[in-house]
Order: C-alpha cells, then sequence, then structure tokens
C-alpha cells in the first residue's frame, strides 16, 4: 500500500487518515492514487465512482475525484463533485482552489480569480499550501493570453513565490522583453510605508494582505485607509496597483486617473500615472470589424488565371491548413493593392507610387460538397468600400454576391497605422530607409495626430493640446511614444517634431534623491532619472534592470551616463558599453562610429576585438553595406577567430543568413557580391541584433 495511514486525510480536514473519513476507504483511495499514477484515470474515476457508491459522498473520495476529473477534462462532472465537496465544507479554501481550477479551465478567468481569492481569504493560520500555486500559475497564463499584463504577472509571480518553476519564471521574463511600451514594462509594486505616518497600521496590513496573496482583501483595506486618510498618494498608487492585479479594467482605470489628480501638474508622478491609465484604457478605443467575404465561383479555372494576371494583386505565401476549419487548404493566396503594383527598375520613384496591401485573397477549389469559392478577408476601415470595388473590378464576370460575416476586430487606430507595402523588388536599402522615414512621419503626423482617442475624450492629440485641462495627458501619450522600443517606428526627431508643434516641452529628468525606492516606481521614472548625478550603485542597478527587460531608453541613458562619469571609470569597460550602444541603435553611421570607438577601448585596455568585428560584420550584413565585407571576413578568420566565441558567434551570424550550411562537408561562407540588395516586401526588416524582426506594421504602443 502507497498510502501512509498517518499522512493528511484527502478531505483537507489537518487529520490524519487513520483519525479521518478516510480510514474506512483507505485501500479503495490507495487502488484509485495507484491506477490514476499508472496513466489509467478513466479506471480511477470508475474505482471511486464504485466506493461513493457504496459508502456516500466522504469529502476525502469527492476531493479527488474532483481533481481526477480536472486532469480528466471532464469540468462539468467535476464542478459537480467539487459542488458536494462545498455543500459539506461551505468555507473551505479546498474548494474554493478547486472551483477556481474548474472556472479556469471553462474559460471565465473572471470567476477564477474571484474563485482563488476566496481561497486565500479561507486559509485558516499562516502556512498556504503550495499546491495552490498551481491556480495561480494558470490564471497567470489565461491573463497572458487576454493581454491582461499586470494581472497576469501579479498572479505568474505569486505562484512562483509559492513554488518556483523554472518555465514561469522565463515567461514572466519574456513579459518584460517583448513589451515595446515603456509602460508595459514596469513592475507595479505598492511602496512601503514610512515611518511614523497616522495611517500606518491600516496601510501595513494591505501590504500584509498582498505578501497572502489576499489581492481582494488588501483593496478592501486599502480602500478603508483611503476614506480614512483621504489625499494620501501612497494609499492611492496601492489602490490603483490592486485593482491591475485584479485585472479590474475599469476600475483601475479609475484609481490611475485619481491617483493623476492628486499629484502635481506636469510631474512626473502624474505623468507617470496617467500612462498606465492611458494603457489600461486602450481596449475601449474604436474597433474595427475583421471581416470574411465568400464569393461562390463557377469558373475556377477563370479565376486563377485573373488573380495571376492582376496588376492589383500580389502573391501571398498558401497556408497549408484551412484557416477556417471548414475544408481542405486553399490552393492559391493573393494580397489586395491600394493600386497598381510598380512595374519599375531601380528606385525611380515615390512614396505616393507605392501601392500598400489592402486584404488578403484565398483560392479554394471546387469539392464534392462544396463549389469553388474565393475568400477575401479585410478589416472594415475608410479604404472598404474603395477595396471592394477593386475587388469586383478584378472578378469581372466572376462577381457574385458575397457572403459576409464578422471573423474578429481589431483596434481602428492598428488597422490605420499599420501597412503592408509591395516594393519592387530592386528597391535598394538606402531607397527603403528614406521610404520608411517618410511613412512614418505621414502616419504619425497626418494619421496619429488627427485620430480622436477615447483616452483624451474623443478629441485628437491636436485639438487636446489646446485644452489646458487635456495637457497633461497629451504629455503623457508623447512620452510614452518617444520611450517606445520601436525607434524605427517611433524616431525621436519626428516626436520632437510633434512637441514643437504642439508647444509641449519634454519633462525635465528627476533628482534621484526625490526617488528613492527605485524598483518601487515604474519604469517610465527609471529611464528619467538624472543619472549624471546619481549615485553609482543606483546607476548599475537600473542599468542592469534595462538591460535585463530590453528595455532601451534606460539602456541608453545609463550607458551614457556611465560613459560621462569620471567616478566609476575603473569598474566600467567602456568597449562594451560602446557594443551595447551600438547593438541598439540603427543609423549606420552612428553604428559603425560606436563599434569603432569600442574597437579602440577595446585595444586600449588589453582585450580582444574578435567580438566587435563579428557584431560589426552582421550589421554591415543586414543593412546591405557589402562593398568590404569579405575584407572584414577574412581579417575575423585569419587574425581572431581562436579568440572566445568569435568562431561560434560568426558561425551563427552566417547561418542566420542563409550564408553556411554546416551539414556540408568543408563548406565556405558564400558571401553576397559587392552590389546585392534583397527584395524588399515589407515595412521593416531586421536592422539590429536586439530586436526581433517585425512583420511590416507599425503599431501604436501595447
Amino acid at each position: 500500500m502507497d498510502i501512509d495511514i498517518y499522512q493528511q486525510c484527502p478531505c483537507h480536514a489537518e487529520k490524519k487518515i487513520k483519525f479521518c473519513c478516510g480510514k474506512s476507504v483507505v485501500s479503495d483511495l490507495d487502488g484509485a492514487l495507484a491506477k490514476n499514477k499508472a496513466g489509467q484515470t478513466s479506471s480511477a474515476l470508475d474505482q471511486l465512482e464504485r466506493t461513493i457508491a457504496k459508502t456516500g459522498p466522504k469529502d476525502c473520495l469527492v476531493t479527488i475525484q474532483t481533481r481526477l476529473l480536472l486532469q480528466a477534462g471532464d469540468v462539468a462532472k467535476a464542478r459537480a463533485a467539487n459542488d458536494v465537496f462545498q455543500k459539506n465544507n461551505p468555507d473551505h479554501p479546498g474548494g474554493f482552489h478547486h472551483l477556481a481550477l474548474i472556472c479556469a479551465q471553462e474559460g471565465d478567468t473572471a470567476g477564477a480569480i474571484t474563485a482563488l481569492q476566496d481561497t486565500m481569504d479561507a486559509i485558516v493560520g499562516n502556512a498556504i499550501p503550495v499546491t495552490y500555486a498551481q491556480a495561480f500559475r494558470i490564471i497567470g497564463m489565461q491573463l497572458l493570453e487576454k493581454n491582461d499584463l499586470f494581472a497576469a504577472r501579479a498572479h505568474l509571480r505569486y505562484a512562483e513565490l509559492l513554488k518556483e518553476d523554472p518555465q514561469t519564471e522565463q515567461i514572466l521574463l519574456s513579459t518584460f522583453q517583448n513589451s515595446h511600451s515603456i509602460t508595459a514594462k514596469s513592475e507595479l509594486i505598492p511602496l512601503d510605508c514610512p515611518p511614523d505616518v497616522p495611517w500606518e497600521k491600516k496601510y501595513k496590513n494591505v501590504l500584509r494582505a498582498i505578501d497572502r496573496g489576499q489581492f481582494r482583501k488588501g483593496l478592501k483595506m486599502a480602500k478603508k485607509a483611503d476614506a480614512a486618510f483621504p489625499g494620501i498618494s501612497t494609499i492611492k498608487r496601492t489602490i490603483a496597483i490592486l485593482n491591475s492585479m485584479l485585472a479590474y479594467r475599469t476600475e483601475a482605470i479609475d484609481a490611475w486617473q485619481a491617483l493623476a489628480d492628486l499629484e502635481a501638474d506636469q510631474s512626473w508622478e502624474q505623468i507617470t500615472a496617467l500612462t498606465l491609465k492611458q494603457y489600461f484604457d486602450r481596449v475601449n478605443e474604436k474597433k474595427s470589424k475583421v471581416l470574411r467575404h465568400t464569393f461562390d465561383i463557377e469558373n475556377f479555372e477563370l479565376l486563377k488565371e485573373q488573380t495571376a494576371s492582376s496588376n492589383l494583386l500580389v502573391p501571398a505565401a498558401r497556408p497549408d491548413e484551412d484557416p477556417f476549419n471548414e475544408s481542405n487548404p486553399p490552393v492559391a493566396g493573393h494580397y489586395l493593392l491600394s493600386k497598381p503594383k510598380l512595374d519599375v527598375e531601380g528606385d525611380d520613384y515615390t512614396l505616393e507610387d507605392v501601392p500598400f496591401m489592402q486584404g488578403e485573397i484565398l483560392l479554394y477549389a471546387k469539392q464534392t460538397d462544396r463549389s469553388a469559392r474565393l475568400e477575401y478577408i479585410v478589416p472594415q476601415t475608410a479604404s472598404y468600400d474603395l477595396n471592394l470595388q477593386s475587388l469586383r473590378t478584378i472578378l469581372g464576370e466572376l462577381y457574385t454576391q458575397p457572403t459576409i460575416s464578422v471573423i474578429d476586430s481589431i483596434a481602428e487606430l492598428d488597422a490605420i497605422m499599420s501597412w503592408d507595402w509591395a516594393l519592387p523588388p530592386k528597391t535598394s536599402l538606402k531607397k527603403h530607409a528614406e521610404l520608411m522615414k517618410q511613412q512614418v512621419r505621414v502616419r504619425l503626423m497626418d494619421q496619429f495626430m488627427n485620430y480622436p482617442l477615447n483616452s483624451l475624450g474623443n478629441i485628437s492629440i491636436r485639438e487636446a493640446a489646446k485644452d489646458p485641462s487635456k495637457r497633461a495627458d497629451t504629455q503623457a501619450l508623447l512620452t510614452e511614444l518617444e520611450h517606445n522600443s520601436h525607434r524605427s517606428m517611433y524616431p525621436i526627431e519626428i516626436i520632437s517634431e510633434m512637441r514643437e508643434e504642439l508647444g509641449i516641452e519634454r519633462l525635465a529628468p528627476i533628482a534621484c534623491a526625490d526617488c528613492a525606492d527605485t524598483e518601487a516606481v515604474c519604469a517610465l521614472m527609471r529611464a528619467n532619472l538624472d543619472f549624471e548625478n546619481c549615485e553609482q550603485g543606483k546607476l548599475f542597478k537600473i542599468h542592469e534592470f534595462g538591460m535585463i527587460a530590453r528595455c532601451l531608453p534606460i539602456v541608453e541613458r545609463t550607458c551614457h551616463a556611465m560613459l560621462k562619469r569620471n567616478d566609476i571609470e575603473e569598474r566600467i569597460q567602456k568597449d562594451r558599453i560602446y557594443a551595447v550602444l551600438a547593438s541598439i541603435n540603427a543609423e549606420t553611421e552612428t553604428v559603425l562610429d560606436y563599434l569603432s570607438k569600442a574597437r579602440h577601448e577595446a585595444k586600449n585596455a588589453g582585450r580582444s576585438i574578435g567580438a566587435l568585428l563579428v557584431q560589426e560584420f552582421e550589421f554591415r550584413l543586414s543593412h546591405g553595406l557589402t562593398d568590404n565585407l569579405r575584407e572584414l571576413i577574412r581579417t575575423i578568420q585569419t587574425r581572431h577567430i581562436d579568440e572566445p566565441e568569435v568562431e561560434y558567434r560568426l558561425t551563427e551570424v552566417l547561418m542566420k543568413y542563409g550564408l553556411y550550411d554546416p551539414t556540408l562537408a568543408d563548406s565556405e561562407a558564400a558571401l553576397p557580391p559587392p552590389s546585392s540588395r534583397g527584395a524588399l516586401q515589407t515595412a521593416v526588416s531586421e536592422t539590429r541584433q536586439t530586436s526581433e524582426s517585425a512583420a511590416g506594421s507599425l503599431w501604436i504602443p501595447e
């Protein structure tokens, strides 16, 4: 027998099996658990049902039955079994814990959060069972899927506190690294209680509740503390944080606004609170429907000919499976263009000539039970009617009245601001960069600046800047934009142009003395400390956070501060700092200048430069600067290949760009000729080591 009768009874009564309800059914319990351990879950459940029918619904049997039913995915039966347990034990945390898991499996995340908070409130004593980490982890992952980032982090972080899990830790880290918005890179941590304040006792009780995973109880206590001591920013901030942790989005928006109203006008505390409020408020921005149009087609061969020959279509990758899960995969795919595709050689065209992709077309052949058809998927934006007219022109006599259905929705501003374009295949990288700057400026100055935003009261930034009561909100939007990690999508010079037009200057840096607890403040405030006069330990700590979270504004400002500080020269390696600055910039001259300075510093310090040469090699390769690549790689291979990690890193770069195949014996790097230029079909190409390749779209901050 695997079960020890002196271990705790599965009914959660805090008694040993020998002295509890499991005593009379211990052999049945042992048999069921043994079968489940052997992978025979169905057989284990059958045995439990027979035992329950014979002895009645003992708590020890029902709670194990609930757990196994959840494991088997039979949520309805699990809920019924747990209802029996909760009827007999209405205040027991075990029943609430199972209910949280049941709600999570049903997709009811809000119900799961409520049940989990009931669980934590029902715990008696100081010990919290590590098994409850499962519910925190599952709910955290569901919140992450729903883009409820701060609530997801709070639940995943508490799961880690209860039971360490390397995978969860990696997921948590990725939530910071993959966020382009500096607001989304913030860890929302309540401030500690200052000593000897009248509200100390009440506030410390709030912090104790949070430490016990009682986020809802902590929120109730914080509200009472706020009522008793109104106007305390620390308490109001904690209320906003707890609403964010509990995924109470509407309440969080109101709470961050209440905090902003309390802070001094145009202070960093006010602007940070408003950026958080705007972050949560984006879910309320106007949505555009994503429409699916189904055209039944009689002559499929003619359809293929007309679509293949149309200058308003470009080929798209054909999915291997039907994205609608209704039939066989499509036989062909196209993108509909806003104007005829360009038929030019070289760079002899302007941005006004460039066609943009407006929607996706999929062609399906005739099947036994279904006619041939064309599917057209597109968001319903201002150009929607013109796009349909273009498609009607392409189809000609094949046009039929489509069946239209809504398959999704996206933020209208996202649809307006994003783009994919079809450039001529021989477009140079220089021309691409020129067009990119022009297009980004058009989108920001002409589209974004004139779009009515919900967070501004459904008026545009241009209109809001004229209203004194909206200037702080406008400042928050601009500040968030200029701290976005997608520098190519939100260039500082264009944000500066926007500021100049609107008459809204950047805020001055924060004195470090005014920001003692940097770990508890949001990333936006960390990025704007006066690093040149910052205590060195704090400077290094914030730089480390910026590197780990891939927060480029923090990394860039701390790097420049370290290079200027004479008091820390002996503690830094300037060559590595210049290499980091090169990796987070995209301007060719700037990057090459940083790498040159890095090599100079490395040589002066007696360190190797091989890794820096590989970094320059990759940058030149990714930017089409191929004229001296052969000389550069020859230098690396003949003089530096034996230096630490150089051979590994060089091989990695060559494989990444398809220039080296390790499976082929004696294969060499097949470098492109000096004049080669790759085809450019998307809005963004990968231009720096630390960024992930964008898919050709411009997005407002997440």
